[in-house]
């Protein structure tokens, strides 16, 4: 559960626009301390697909 704390925190630094390293940052913790996670995966994948978009 400690993950979901984690991606509802970082949720705030998607935000801002400027904060893309960010988020690069944030999949690389995702995918080292979980690679198993499907909802991960999911997660970065949605949030990519939205940087797309906006």
């Amino acid at each position: 559960m400690e993950l979901l704390d984690f991606i509802s925190i970082a949720m705030h630094f998607f935000v801002d626009s400027t904060a893309m390293s960010l988020n690069f940052l944030l999949f690389y913790v995702i995918l080292k301390y979980s690679p198993k996670s499907v909802h991960a995966y999911k997660f970065i994948k949605y949030i990519t697909i939205r940087d797309r978009i906006f």
